[in-house]
């Protein structure tokens, strides 16, 4: 009988985040959803990102409040142009759809894309150099944000590039 290794390590034996273990990056953000906010509202939660980093997690540690009617939240990848907008390069690379229209009291990781793939090995399309050289940003999109005012704790749990 052959012996298994975990899937992290099958993918990538030289990446130590996978087998003799590595410090790894947690961003605290808190999110302010406001009764206010309109559709399509985006909410940066992450800058600097690597293409080289490791997405390992995105949890809301204490779960949420109820988002009243907030059925549709994406979690992608961009970064800033020199006037200062967000440029999406994949809207919901990390969490696509998440309804948080009832509240939940207990943690939940949220990441829906792989936890051994880079940031680059995530994106669906390809990345131009430019970008590639540049330092990305993580937001959350309310393309439905509801109608409640409601804070979001997020830890996003980075393994930086080997």
């Amino acid at each position: 009988m052959a012996d298994k290794y975990t899937d992290g390590f099958d993918n990538k034996p030289k990446n130590p985040v996978f087998s003799t273990g590595q410090a790894v990056k947690r961003i605290r953000a808190k999110v302010e959803i406001a009764i206010a906010d309109a559709n399509g509202q985006k909410y940066i939660i992450a800058q600097g990102l690597s293409i080289d980093d490791i997405v390992l997690s995105i949890m809301l540690p204490k779960g949420w409040s109820a988002v009243t009617s907030g059925t549709d939240f994406d979690i992608g990848l961009g970064y800033i142009d020199e006037a200062g907008d967000i440029v999406a390069v994949e809207v919901d690379v990390f969490v696509d759809g998440k309804n948080m229209s009832a509240g939940l009291t207990s943690a939940l990781d949220i990441c829906e894309s792989s936890s051994t793939d880079t940031i680059g090995e995530a994106l669906a399309t390809d990345v131009s150099t430019e970008e590639a050289k540049s330092k990305y940003i993580m937001y959350m999109t309310g393309n439905i944000v509801g109608s409640a005012a409601v804070d979001l704790d997020i830890d996003i749990v980075i393994a930086p590039s080997a």
